[in-house]
């Protein structure tokens, strides 16, 4: 039986077009040993999406206060475009990913990579 891991990754490892097949990579090569979790973060294109849609970003000590109009914002840019591409890099790496969204469990994007 395959160990359990669960990988939090921030935003910024995610940003650039490199870094996400790098990551990605990465993650295939460890889902090989492993049952693995991907828990991923959005930070600055969650905020460049705000003011975008004109919301004010609000936090309160460093935490983000997610409210209705910014969950909805903070859905589409974890769940829309990040894991998206995530999940992308991670099969043209070869693994077998499956991107999820639970709102509910501490508003971020699950990636869960069954072995490869």
């Amino acid at each position: 039986m395959k160990k359990r891991l669960v990988l939090k990754l921030g935003g910024e490892l995610l940003e650039q077009p490199q870094d996400v097949e790098r990551v990605a990579k990465a993650i295939t090569r460890l889902a090989s040993r492993a049952a693995l979790l991907v828990v991923h973060g959005g930070g600055k294109e969650i905020d460049a999406a705000l003011a975008t849609a004109g919301i004010p970003r609000q936090q309160v000590d460093g935490l983000r206060v997610t409210d209705a109009p910014t969950l909805d914002v903070v859905v589409s840019v974890l769940a829309g475009a990040i894991n998206t591409r995530l999940v992308a890099a991670v099969r043209r790496a070869g693994g077998k990913p499956v991107g999820t969204w639970n709102a509910a469990a501490l508003r971020r994007v699950f990636v869960s990579v069954p072995g490869v």
